[in-house]
């Protein structure tokens, strides 16, 4: 089983596959352009699916996708879908990592083709929870004319010169019926 996803992995049929999704349900109207949701949860491994044994152990290969987490072998999945829960794109990184950390690459992956002309890149509101409230971020989807819709972290901030960046509870509440992946 294992040969199997690796083979499927490095010969990306897991991205035609998911390209092939998109098409059609694009072209059905069932895939929401306009509001995208990300978020990532951590999953622990088995013992047994790690070379790097107790702690201690020799490091895992980065494309293992296994890390340390609260002491346990994790892997975390970053999704990031529409507001209606289909998903978009996926990335692994050891558990260890970030949330904010991933969220450029995952974003940067994105591509729903649809009708003639150049596949969808971007969305128009982004939502995320706290783990995703970060400057770099709200440049990114600047540079991008995205809007995110993120909870503030509790963290006191030097006030940022230009418009006050405000929080859209209704707008955020779709992502807690939409895409959630923890």
């Amino acid at each position: 089983m294992y040969q199997r996803f690796r083979d499927w992995r490095d010969d990306i049929t897991f991205d035609r596959v998911l390209e092939r999704l998109h098409v059609r349900l694009n072209q059905e109207g069932l895939i929401d352009l306009d509001t995208w949701a990300i978020d990532s949860t951590a999953m622990r491994a088995i013992r047994a699916s790690s070379s790097a044994g107790k702690k201690g152990g020799p490091e895992e290969p980065v494309d293992h996708a296994l890390g340390r987490s609260r002491g346990d072998l994790t892997t975390k999945i970053h999704m990031v879908c529409d507001a209606n829960g289909v998903p978009l794109r996926f990335l692994l990184s050891p558990g260890q990592a970030s949330d904010i950390s991933k969220v450029q690459a995952l974003l940067d992956q994105v591509r729903i083709p649809g009708k003639p002309g150049r596949p969808r890149k971007r969305c128009r509101w982004l939502l995320a929870d706290k783990g995703y409230d970060a400057e770099h971020l709200r440049q990114y989807c600047d540079r991008y004319r995205m809007r995110p819709v993120t909870l503030l972290r509790t963290l006191k901030r030097k006030t940022k010169s230009g418009l006050p960046r405000l929080f859209d509870r209704p707008k955020y509440r779709q992502s807690s019926s939409g895409c959630s992946a923890g």
